[in-house]
């Protein structure tokens, strides 16, 4: 009698990547039990994010400094303090400078976006009767941001020769009134920018997580997956309203 071995092998990463795509059960199943990968979609996301960040530098300086300005004839400050906070507003809006702040902003935001996201998933199938494995779950996380890595190569490819993609993401297009500045402040326009196919496979790919490793049952899998859009949606569109509070 043969005996089988039905325990999924390590794969090179590249084919971890390639079956993300393809086959993401498979793919899934296997970072399960070999979650040490984590780093490369990690590093990814992170390198794609700052290609985008290159190609639209232009515009976002340009929307930056246009900002800067509103809020500066706003205050009604003396001319000698109108010419102070105009030099420093000049020395921070450098292309370099907006490169290693926009940069420091990237990382940090793709961390903490991957440790709630990590979170939310790990207790909200503990707590629908699921037993994920806690040491794995982190890289199943990050793997699933495959989507995002293919949007910015996406993105940035195109914002190489225009900024269509800067100026109308998502499904904001059908909201946007055509400056950017008022439409960051709309909570309609924000949660617009989030909706998109790659949005929409990244969900697929978290539904597939619940069912595959996780092994959640198809309606707990379901709820989950909703739970976890609405919150990152709300947690979107409630820091673009906090930022606008406190004039960020």
């Amino acid at each position: 009698m043969t005996i089988t071995n039905s325990t999924p092998e390590k794969a090179n990463v590249f084919i971890e990547l390639f079956d993300m795509i393809a086959a993401p059960r498979q793919a899934m199943m296997r970072i399960n039990l070999h979650p040490r990968s984590w780093w490369f979609p990690a590093l990814l996301a992170l390198l794609t994010a700052l290609f985008v960040l290159w190609t639209s530098l232009d515009y976002l300086l340009e929307v930056a400094q246009r900002a800067a300005q509103l809020q500066l004839s706003a205050q009604d400050l003396p001319p000698e303090q109108l010419e102070t906070a105009q030099a420093m507003m000049d020395r921070l809006m450098q292309p370099n400078f907006m490169l290693i702040q926009g940069a420091i902003g990237i990382l940090l935001g793709l961390v903490l976006a991957w440790a709630l996201n990590t979170l939310i998933i790990y207790l909200s199938a503990s707590i629908g009767g699921a037993d994920p494995k806690a040491s794995s779950m982190w890289a199943l996380v990050v793997w699933t941001w495959v989507p995002f890595i293919v949007r910015n190569v996406v993105y940035g490819v195109f914002g190489l020769f225009s900024d269509v993609f800067s100026r109308s993401p998502g499904l904001t297009w059908f909201v946007s009134t055509g400056d950017i500045i008022a439409d960051q402040g709309n909570p309609v326009y924000v949660a617009a920018a989030q909706v998109d196919i790659f949005a929409l496979w990244h969900l697929i790919l978290i539904y597939i997580l619940l069912r595959t490793p996780v092994s959640m049952g198809r309606t707990g899998a379901i709820i989950v997956t909703l739970l976890y859009a609405l919150i990152n949606l709300g947690l979107r569109v409630g820091i673009s309203q906090l930022s606008g509070l406190v004039g960020g």
